[in-house]
């Protein structure tokens, strides 16, 4: 009955969020659901047991589902944010995946084991140019993340207002609770070797 009552709530989010936009697209979810087949999307509906999880390996657990299929579908010279906590990331345009209670370095250390930085331009990473002669002390930890990870990194910095512009055209914005200052940062999207 649990189980009914997750996929009726399930069913019900989806079409207020604009998912499922009839009541006959409602019930073929529901049968597919139910029967765990194959939609129209190609989105696998795996049956589970109460208390089983579905489980890949070698994928570090701070990375959500939402942040892997983003990393997947991104191709060459897509831009991505790692947004800290005061970043107005709901606002500014792109997809937005939530990465609550995370900070920027645990986030990029994960993310750079499967996304290789742009190598064909100038600079492949960026960040938010505080505007006087301050360096924040998140961007040695990031410095010292890209040197372990092996990427060919190359860090500039930008303006508040062009780093904005800059991110509304990128594929996504990851929103963490990173709490220092100026730790935003765009990573440019390569090819694999």
């Amino acid at each position: 009955m649990k189980k009914l009552f997750v996929v009726i709530v399930s069913i019900l989010a989806l079409t207020l969020m604009g998912s499922i936009s009839s009541v006959e697209a409602a019930e073929k979810k529901y049968e597919l659901f139910m029967n765990h087949n194959y939609d129209s999307e190609n989105v696998r509906v795996l049956p589970q047991d109460e208390g089983s999880v579905c489980m890949l390996k070698n994928i570090p657990p701070i990375i959500p589902p939402e942040l892997m299929k983003a990393l997947m579908e991104m191709g060459h010279g897509d831009e991505m944010l790692l947004a800290d906590g005061n970043y107005p990331s709901e606002s500014a345009g792109p997809m937005v995946i939530r990465a609550d209670g995370h900070g920027v370095p645990e986030l990029l250390e994960a993310v750079l084991q499967f996304f290789p930085l742009d190598t064909f331009v100038d600079i492949n990473v960026v960040y938010i140019d505080p505007g006087h002669d301050y360096t924040p002390e998140i961007w040695d930890k990031f410095k010292e993340i890209f040197q372990e990870s092996g990427e060919d990194f190359k860090i500039g910095k930008i303006g508040r207002f062009e780093f904005y512009e800059r991110v509304s055209k990128s594929y996504c914005i990851v929103a963490t609770g990173e709490e220092a200052l100026y730790a935003c940062i765009i990573l440019k999207k390569g090819v694999i070797k």
